[in-house]
């Protein structure tokens, strides 16, 4: 785990106001990776707080919202990772079945 550098994520976001990266880990299938931050209001407190949307592409579209960015760039590893075991144990990607490999 820990794939991205912090600083560069947070970096991109200072400058660009999300980070995103492809990664190609096999032939011809690649990730997309994206962290952006969002307000979120609190209903129950009425306060503001900062979160990070991530979305984590490839033959699945993985989204979640983390507190921190280190937790965001965590989950980007884990969802990730999933998708990888998911080709290697089963043969996906999304749309196939190991019995049906036809969309």
């Amino acid at each position: 785990m820990g794939h991205f550098d912090i600083s560069v994520v947070e970096k991109a976001i200072r400058e660009k106001g999300c980070w995103e990266e492809f990664v190609e880990w096999r032939i011809c299938t690649t990730t997309h990776f994206l962290i952006t931050p969002v307000e979120h209001l609190d209903q129950r407190n009425q306060t503001e707080r900062l979160l990070y949307a991530v979305r984590v592409h490839s033959d699945f579209d993985l989204r979640c919202e983390c507190p921190t960015l280190a937790r965001a760039l965590h989950f980007c590893d884990v969802f990730q990772e999933w998708i990888m075991a998911g080709w290697k144990t089963e043969g996906w990607p999304s749309w196939a079945e190991k019995t049906k490999m036809k969309p």
